[in-house]
């Protein structure tokens, strides 16, 4: 979707009120621009969106100081402060997926990604492919694998689709 559940937004705006050191962020898969909308316009903002639709319907050419369409996992990523990874990695493979969060990493200082835990089942949304969830990640793989210093793990109700969401930050 290119809306992304409001679970743990608040957490995220959080934090980045408290961060000093960050001016500049790169938004992967922007949608409708959730996180420059909840974030406002004090960063230089860069989106990385895929889906070329989503750019035009949802304007992100007058919302963001740049917009890159294109997929992560071709794309230099450019190097900013922050990258957000919302409802991304489990639209790709897992091993694509552990590759984005090793190349964020690299070029950022800071990364946040939220993501569904367990399984949660989604495929193509208004002809748009890249909407499909390919991969199911759990907080013990998260954990293990990206043992990054801020955790937490938002039980949501579980008449919901997924009843867990993961938000982890470098």
């Amino acid at each position: 979707m290119p809306a992304s559940s409001p679970l743990g937004k608040d957490v995220i705006k959080a934090w980045f009120e408290r961060q000093e050191d960050i001016k500049s962020i790169l938004d992967v898969g922007a949608g409708e621009g959730t996180y420059r909308k909840l974030l406002g316009g004090k960063y230089h903002w860069i989106a990385l969106e895929v889906w070329k639709e989503y750019v035009d319907r949802f304007k992100l050419e007058d919302m963001y100081n740049e917009v890159i369409i294109g997929d992560i996992r071709d794309t230099v990523v450019p190097t900013t402060d922050c990258v957000i990874l919302g409802d991304v990695i489990e639209h790709v493979d897992k091993e694509d997926g552990k590759t984005i969060l090793e190349v964020a990493s690299s070029v950022c200082k800071h990364v946040v990604v939220s993501i569904p835990l367990g399984k949660y089942e989604q495929g193509a949304i208004e002809d748009n492919p890249y909407e499909e969830h390919k991969a199911t990640w759990t907080m013990k793989e998260m954990k293990k694998i990206y043992d990054w210093p801020i955790i937490w793990n938002l039980r949501i109700n579980s008449d919901l689709p997924t009843p867990t969401i993961g938000i982890f930050i470098k």
